[in-house]
């Protein structure tokens, strides 16, 4: 393993840059992308739908679609897009692994990274599961399982339980790589040793801000490549196989499947700003190339090596020069500060002077240096027994002209360091949280607020047909109206439009009474409602009744000739005063019913 060549270039990279390079390690990486993911979350998928695969049985049940049925089907994507986020973390562990040592070495067995998992399981359960509100949400789940809705904990306990996970992974988002692939503990009895919260309050703590609006835009984009991964899928089904209601597959297929696509990305991207966040704050990328040469100088990474404990010098006899002794740290143990630099030139240092000033016998009458056993190289020169400075020469290969603008651009005097500002107050477990820290997080509380509420109101007001009826079977069954024909009848001609029932209904009432002049109005509203419903004219107050006619014509023929005699008939009785004869109306409901036919079954419309 080279740690000067990786994989992936070890650079600083803008928010972008990470987004591109992780399509790019999706493309590299399939494996730990698809299967190392999947199978890390095959348990909470399956545990996903036994917690919320009963809701959608009970929506597709056509006798209970009404109020009732649609906060169920509410209840059970808002649940649903919850679990997932609260999953991702620790459903990525697998994965997270598998690219992690992807950077630097081939992509590890699926029976190693079991094992390398499985022996960090407890800190992963903990840290990921527990505090990060995935079990408890499911558990709160389980007790609810059959139970009905409720808005305290249908939609108050997931935005809390959202708020509290989006806070702490805000702040703390690479929990999982510090456990995984730096090995943290959660404690531990040796007092050298960096745990888990020391190390992730150095590397969390100074990029608090960039680290929380990070999160921030990652999770708006995030949301967006969902809607647009569902929808894909819903569109290719319904090209394919010409099924386009949202039923049970789309409910505990599709939508989980988007969800979780998305979450995999998710683990991508949070690695690479993993590696980002090193190199920013830790001048990583200088640490490895300085790691990769002393390997191959030394053959071992010293920086990594334990040094053995020192051991008590003999007293020095009178045929023996007392060695040289020195008070200076090992280079282990300046390795662990992040001293790089001085720990290479120390070690070297050591090892020129150890073998300098090396043990004699007790025969030799007088102290003879020893031929070092570092020989020339090019950092050390023998002869003169002083180091030498390296050249490190940057061997990544990169796209030119990556950072420019790609537009000519007069060079720009260099700006004057800002002084860093200064923070005041105690520290606490979210690090210095100020008042701007937290009126930031209660701004991003309220802005996915919003945005969920948003989400709500577009579903409960869309024209999208979220039931496994067909479009005659809507409006000939039901005797109330929906939102979507409540939004259509206010397209319809003026006439027509003072109802607040279903035309079909109020038409069937009016014929039993005999009233034909008024039944007449409903059935022409019938009419139009449903061939809208069907797609074969589109309902608009500006169309006169001949441009639906014409337009019902030019799709389907057979449907034109009908709706035109219900408008001429209409004509007469609303503008002409021509009051109608039972006998003509029967003419007419004998045609509604063919139009009705036709709509039900599309394919076997005459043309």
């Amino acid at each position: 393993m080279q740690l000067d060549k990786t994989n992936v270039a070890i650079r600083v990279r803008t928010l972008s840059e990470i987004g591109d390079l992780s399509l790019l390690m999706i493309r590299r990486y399939p494996r730990a992308f698809f299967q190392a993911f999947f199978l890390g979350a095959g348990f909470w998928i399956v545990l996903d739908l036994i917690l919320l695969g009963w809701l959608p049985f009970r929506v597709d049940d056509a006798s209970t679609f009404d109020d009732e049925a649609s906060s169920d089907f509410f209840r059970y994507l808002f649940w649903m897009a919850t679990l997932v986020f609260l999953q991702a973390p620790i459903a990525g562990v697998l994965s997270t692994f598998s690219l992690g040592q992807s950077i630097f070495e081939g992509q590890p067995t699926l029976s190693r990274t079991f094992r390398e998992v499985r022996s960090m399981a407890w800190p992963l359960v903990w840290t990921l599961g527990v505090k990060r509100m995935a079990i408890p949400a499911a558990l709160m789940l389980a007790f609810r399982w059959g139970q009905e809705w409720s808005g305290f904990f249908d939609v108050f306990m997931p935005m809390l339980f959202i708020l509290i996970a989006a806070m702490i992974r805000g702040n703390r988002p690479f929990v999982a790589e510090m456990i995984l692939l730096e090995r943290c503990p959660l404690r531990t009895d040796q007092p050298g040793a960096i745990t888990l919260k020391r190390r992730s309050k150095a590397l969390h703590s100074p990029m608090a801000g960039e680290l929380g609006g990070r999160f921030l835009a990652v999770s708006m984009i995030l949301v967006a490549l969902m809607g647009c991964v569902f929808y894909s899928i819903f569109w290719v089904r319904g090209i394919a196989i010409g099924v386009w209601e949202m039923n049970l597959v789309a409910c505990l297929v599709f939508y989980p499947l988007a969800l979780w696509l998305i979450a995999s990305l998710s683990v991508v991207v949070r690695l690479l700003g993993y590696l980002d966040a090193r190199i920013r704050l830790e001048g990583w990328e200088v640490e490895l190339a300085i790691r990769a040469e002393a390997i191959r100088q030394f053959g071992d990474d010293i920086m990594d090596t334990p040094q053995p404990p020192p051991q008590q010098e003999p007293p020095p006899t009178s045929q023996q020069a007392p060695a040289p002794t020195t008070d200076l740290p090992t280079a282990a143990a300046i390795g662990k500060t992040g001293s790089s630099v001085v720990a290479i030139t120390l070690a070297a240092w050591l090892s020129f002077a150890g073998n300098s000033f090396a043990d004699e016998t007790a025969a030799t009458p007088a102290v003879t240096p020893a031929t070092p056993t570092v020989t020339d190289s090019v950092w050390f020169d023998s002869d003169a027994g002083t180091l030498m400075p390296i050249e490190l020469v940057d061997e990544r290969t990169d796209t030119m002209n990556r950072d420019s603008r790609w537009t000519p651009k007069p060079p720009s005097a260099p700006k004057a360091a800002a002084a860093p500002p200064v923070t005041t107050g105690a520290g606490t477990s979210w690090g210095s949280l100020s008042i701007g820290n937290l009126f930031g997080w209660l701004l991003l509380g309220l802005l996915m607020a919003v945005l969920i509420g948003a989400l709500v109101y577009v579903f409960a007001n869309s024209s999208f047909d979220f039931r496994s009826e067909t479009d005659q079977q809507t409006l000939v069954n039901h005797h109330r109206l929906d939102e979507q024909t409540k939004q259509r009848i206010a397209e319809l001609p003026a006439e027509l439009r003072d109802t607040d029932v279903n035309p079909r209904t109020e038409l069937e009432r009016l014929m039993q009474r005999g009233d034909f002049d008024r039944a007449i109005i409903f059935l022409f509203g019938h009419q139009l409602l449903l061939l809208d419903r069907a797609s074969w004219l589109r309902l608009s107050r500006w169309k006169t009744n001949r441009q639906y006619v014409r337009e019902t014509q030019s799709s389907q023929p057979a449907a034109g000739q009908l709706l035109g005699k219900t408008v001429d008939s209409f004509e007469q009785s609303y503008f002409g005063r021509h009051s109608l004869t039972r006998e003509q109306f029967d003419v007419l409901w004998n045609d509604n019913l063919k139009l009705e036919a036709m709509v039900a079954s599309p394919t076997e419309a005459p043309r």
